[in-house]
């Protein structure tokens, strides 16, 4: 968590095309995690993938992930607050 926690803050706070990033776990299994990244444009999203915080996150996942996929969306509806990070 120390790793995707990390991509997370740097990709929100330094990238001006990463709208948002948000990790779930599912409730019945805690070792599932879920992330919805939003991003400006698709240019924003390469840009992200080739960031040197990204590259550091991917090499830090390795051996812990088993499966790793990308579904593309068109966002309907998006609403958040400003919020603290907590893990529960």
């Amino acid at each position: 968590m120390v790793a995707g926690r990390k991509n997370v803050q740097t990709s929100v706070r330094d990238e001006p095309g990463v709208l948002s990033m948000h990790c779930v776990a599912d409730k019945s299994d805690p070792t599932k995690l879920y992330v919805v990244e939003v991003y400006e444009d698709e240019d924003a999203y390469r840009s992200h993938v080739e960031s040197a915080h990204f590259r550091d996150f991917i090499n830090a996942i390795k051996g812990k992930v088993i499966s790793r996929r990308v579904i593309e969306t068109n966002p309907k509806m998006v609403g958040s607050k400003q919020f603290a990070w907590t893990e529960q």
